[in-house]
């Protein structure tokens, strides 16, 4: 299959949603003393969350599709170091993090979150 990655649109809100409960569902699965949850509206407030970090921080969020189908999402910012974060060594100013990245089960181990 042919895989495409491309920069998020409001169309892929609840894809994005979807994605967000799967990638908490894993999470708990791996939980064994189960300090994990997945409230109902999950999905609604990462997703809501992470879009409102992206906006606010000169960021992105970007979409990895297989036949129209989303496969992953990966959410990034680019942020800036402040004058006293410059005390330990000098470094640029500016630098990237990326702040959430999954692909759902089926699709991994395929470079897609590379």
């Amino acid at each position: 299959m042919t895989l495409r990655v491309r920069r998020y649109r409001a169309a892929d809100r609840p894809a994005l949603e979807a994605l967000f409960d799967e990638f908490q569902d894993e999470l708990v699965a791996m939980d064994d003393l189960g300090r994990i949850w997945r409230p109902p509206d999950f999905g609604a407030a990462a997703a809501k969350q992470c879009l409102r970090e992206v906006r606010g921080q000169d960021g992105e969020v970007v979409v990895a599709e297989e036949a129209g189908w989303p496969v992953g999402f990966a959410a990034g910012v680019v942020a800036t170091l402040a004058p006293a974060d410059d005390l330990s060594a000098p470094r640029e100013e500016r630098y990237g993090r990326v702040t959430e990245l999954y692909v759902r089960p089926p699709a991994r181990w395929r470079g897609i979150a590379r």
